[in-house]
Order: C-alpha cells, then sequence, then structure tokens
C-alpha cells in the first residue's frame, strides 16, 4: 500500500480533507497526518486540531522545527499538546538563523512547515504528500507526481463547500477570518494588519521582541519597509470600518 503523509494546515479546508482522506481512502493509502506548529498559532487552531483528533478518530502527528547549526538542514521533532511550543521558540530559532522573515525573506514558511514535514517524510520512507488545495483554487493547483490533491481530482469541492459542511459539524475553527491561524503574518493585506493592530495589538508581542533582539537594518517585516511598531501605530479607523464591512463573518 503507498504511504502518503496527509499535511493538516489547521484551516478548515486541510482538516476537510484530512477527514475525508481518513474516512474514504484508508483501502488506498497508508497515511500518515502530520500539523507543524511554529509557536505563533491561534490558540483556536491547536483546540481545532485537538478536536479533529478527539471527534473523527484521527491521530495526528504534532512537529516542530529543530534548526540545527549552519550548513545543516531544519529537521523536525515531535511533540504532544502537553510539550508543544505557544510562545514562538521554534520561530525563533529560525530568525536566529535565517534572520528576520519578510516579503523577500519567507524562510519561516519553508523553515516551520515544509523543512519539517520534508524531514519527517525522509525518516519514515514516504514518497508522496496530501495537500488540501481546493477545486476553486486553480492558480495553486501544480500537478506533480509526489504531491496528492483530492479536493480537486477526486471530490472537486469549493470554499463554498467546505463552509457549508463545517457549519453542519458539532464543532467548528473559531478564528475569525482577519486572524487566521498564523495571526500576525506579513502576508496578511494592510486592511486585515490594521484590525489587528485595532482589536488584538498583543499579537504583535513577539514580531516586536524579535525585532529588537534580531535588529537588522536591511530588513523591515511588514510590507512598505515597516517595522511592527509602524504596523501598530499606523491603525487607521477609515481602515478599520472597511475590513469589519467586507471580512467579518466569513466562514473560510
Amino acid at each position: 500500500m503507498e504511504k502518503m503523509l496527509v499535511t493538516v494546515s489547521g484551516g478548515r479546508s486541510s482538516a476537510y480533507m484530512a477527514i475525508r482522506m481518513h474516512q474514504e481512502m484508508q483501502h488506498k493509502f497508508d497515511m500518515d497526518f502530520v500539523y507543524a506548529n511554529t509557536g505563533q498559532e491561534h490558540p483556536k487552531t491547536i483546540e481545532f486540531i485537538r478536536n479533529i483528533s478527539k471527534h473523527f478518530g484521527i491521530h495526528i502527528h504534532l512537529i516542530e522545527a529543530d534548526v540545527k547549526e549552519a550548513g545543516v538542514g531544519t529537521g523536525f521533532r515531535e511533540v504532544t499538546y502537553a510539550t508543544l511550543s505557544e510562545n514562538g521558540e521554534p520561530f525563533e530559532d529560525v530568525i536566529a538563523k535565517y534572520g528576520l522573515p519578510t516579503i523577500g525573506f519567507m524562510h519561516c514558511t519553508r523553515e516551520l512547515k515544509i523543512s519539517p514535514m520534508n524531514a519527517y517524510m525522509k525518516k519514515y520512507g514516504i514518497k508522496k504528500r496530501c495537500l488540501g488545495i481546493r477545486f476553486d483554487e486553480p492558480n495553486r493547483y501544480k500537478p506533480k507526481d509526489d504531491v496528492y490533491y483530492p479536493l480537486v481530482t477526486n471530490w472537486k469541492v469549493t470554499k463554498e463547500d467546505i463552509g457549508r459542511w463545517w457549519a453542519e459539524q458539532e464543532f467548528d475553527l473559531e478564528i475569525p477570518d482577519y486572524l487566521g491561524n498564523c495571526t500576525w503574518c506579513y502576508k496578511k493585506s494592510d486592511r486585515k494588519l490594521n484590525i489587528l493592530a485595532k482589536e488584538h495589538k498583543e499579537v504583535f508581542d513577539f514580531p516586536l521582541r524579535m525585532e529588537t533582539k534580531y535588529a537588522d537594518d536591511s530588513r523591515q517585516i511588514f510590507r512598505g519597509y515597516r517595522t511592527t511598531k509602524d504596523v501598530i501605530e499606523g491603525v487607521s479607523y477609515d481602515l478599520f470600518d472597511d475590513v469589519c464591512a467586507e471580512e467579518c463573518g466569513t466562514v473560510i
């Protein structure tokens, strides 16, 4: 039976995919379900992962980046709900080695998500991974022999399908869209960062600390060559109103 790594990102689409793979594809694949924790995930994301395991009987391996010395690639370590990082420890390890992340230096995704997953696959002899890209995300769908996209090729699932399905379940991911799993991510739009700075300023504590500890005049974390302090102090109440009108309450 072909071995498969099923990546659980912490979002609704990948969770839906994992549940259907568990329920419908065990006859076809020998599957490991894996979630990579960065230490800067929203607490509700961890709760969501835990609920998936509890309600659907899926054992989800929790892993974190194991950052090595210079010249050695990032590995992984397996953790539990009791021992997983909650204060950004793996993230800080990456920053200490590679510097502050920015749009031009997106090593956080590479080192905190992709590399630990790759190391896991190598250790356990897994050659193929399963990703939760949806049918209505054609720009993200890139056919490869070693990647399986069941929401595209098998079930043709859209964002609306995912929303309807989760609305019928006993639990859901209790995070507004503008927060997201990685709350302060520099990839967020100015509108989302604006509402975060207004309503959840505490999510910026970690990048503020990282900028102080690993100061780099050649890099600023946020778009427009802005520091975390710039984002917090640049709150626009007009922009905040636009965010509320357009984004609050969406299902995915």
